[in-house]
């Protein structure tokens, strides 16, 4: 289904929701309509790109009224959003969701938690808390899957925790073949768990995952203060999970510990600033590096007493390592 000026001028989408007659976004108006009336499995469809021209989108979902629909971005972009400004938890184009399926769209926010008045917690470009529900003992995971990013998580001048450009917090849920075309990741003072991909990761599966590009310049991790932790491009924290297929091709950089008020780092990684309950890790591929007052950080794996790893910031328990390198 496709869009035209007569659907696109309606305040309010056409559709009853289900599998043979999805609802039809069409503007921004209509997906600004829909906020917690996102209940009952439905179906939605997205019938062209949509520019917020800046504006901050009305999330789909909230702790009291969880998306568990099924969001078909039908090849289509959400663009030119903010994810920033004012405070609150489960920020993001879907606030939370549990048990929904949103595929097959692109989407690039301005920036993530970029001015100095946001203060979040569970916000993502994409979902803010992605979860699973309950029908009957059947437990219906959350699936996200062919996504494309252009995403800039700008933390050096807001107070954010368990943000990430994807997700904030990610639980018993599927994520498969996301690629992110463009990224920056840069952290500021107080931000704990963050990730250009995914803060908070427990019981999940992510596969086939690509950054590349012109991903992450100069800037990327720079401005990390010493009251920062748990800090990665991909996880900010994980446990318990299974990550497959990974391509990463960055180059971070952090200055020299102790320069320029710069105190020593706690959980700081490219794939994870820290791990719980142990992980799976198979086919991890890191080209580029991360460098430390101008020079390649040779440690893959952080401990207790250094915290910063080019793969782990700080490992808290046993992982299983399959075909993880840094070139």
């Amino acid at each position: 289904r496709e869009c035209d000026a007569a659907t696109s001028a309606k305040p309010f989408p056409d559709g009853s929701g289900t599998q043979d007659d999805p609802i039809l976004i069409c503007s921004t108006t209509q997906f600004n309509s829909i906020g917690n009336n996102c209940t009952g499995g439905k179906y939605y469809i997205l019938g062209k790109d949509l520019n917020f021209s800046g504006a901050m989108p009305n999330p789909i979902g909230s702790k009291q009224s969880m998306f568990d629909g099924n969001w078909n971005g039908n090849g289509y972009k959400i663009v030119n959003y903010a994810i920033n400004g004012g405070s609150g938890q489960d920020v993001g184009l879907f606030g939370r969701a549990a048990g929904a399926n949103i595929y097959n769209m692109g989407f690039s926010p301005n920036n993530v938690c970029s001015s100095p008045s946001t203060f979040f917690e569970y916000a993502g470009g994409l979902v803010g808390h992605a979860g699973p529900r309950t029908d009957g003992q059947r437990l219906i995971q959350t699936i996200i899957t062919n996504m494309t990013i252009d995403v800039s998580v700008n933390a050096a001048g807001g107070f954010c925790r368990q943000s990430g450009g994807l997700v904030g917090q990610l639980n018993q849920s599927i994520v498969n073949n996301i690629v992110i075309t463009k990224g920056r990741l840069n952290v500021g003072f107080s931000n704990k768990m963050l990730g250009l991909l995914f803060a908070d990761v427990q019981d999940s599966s992510i596969t086939d995952v690509i950054i590349v590009g012109d991903a992450f310049g100069t800037e990327s991790l720079k401005s990390m203060q010493s009251s920062a932790n748990n800090v990665a491009i991909m996880f900010g924290v994980i446990s318990g999970s299974q990550v497959t297929d990974v391509v990463l091709v960055s180059k971070a950089f952090m200055p020299t510990f102790g320069s320029d008020g710069f105190g020593v780092p706690r959980g700081f990684g490219l794939i994870a600033g820290q791990t719980g309950r142990p992980n799976t890790f198979t086919n991890i591929k890191i080209i580029g590096g991360l460098y430390v007052g101008g020079v390649k950080y040779p440690v893959k794996f952080g401990t207790t007493n250094s915290m910063i790893g080019s793969v782990i910031g700080l490992v808290n328990s046993p992982n299983q390592y399959t075909d993880v390198a840094v070139y």
